[in-house]
């Protein structure tokens, strides 16, 4: 996906908001380390096809999470299915992408 800096800045940032909410790995503790999953959202924005189905883009950053933090960590899939949900549904990644 070939964007600008200027989106790819707001889709970062936006991508950062959900997966912190979510938390899938149980890793945030307030703002101090809100760059705890930089590198893997960095990997969303590089691999993940945004117009995929829900179902797909759970299933992809489930498997970059499992890549960067191994099977055991990041096998239960519901926070990816949150942040699946949260990524189609948000207005400014739809913003981004078209």
């Amino acid at each position: 996906m070939l964007i600008d800096e200027n989106k790819k800045l707001a889709l970062f940032n936006e991508l950062q908001k959900i997966i912190n909410e979510a938390d899938p790995i149980g890793l945030i503790y307030g703002e101090e380390n809100k760059d705890e999953y930089d590198p893997e959202i960095k990997e969303i924005i590089n691999k993940l096809d945004f117009n995929e189905n829900e179902d797909s883009i759970t299933h992809s950053i489930h498997n970059i999470f499992i890549e960067y933090f191994d099977k055991d960590i990041a096998s239960n899939v519901d926070p990816y299915k949150l942040i699946a949900k949260k990524i189609k549904e948000s207005e400014v990644i739809n913003r981004v992408i078209i």
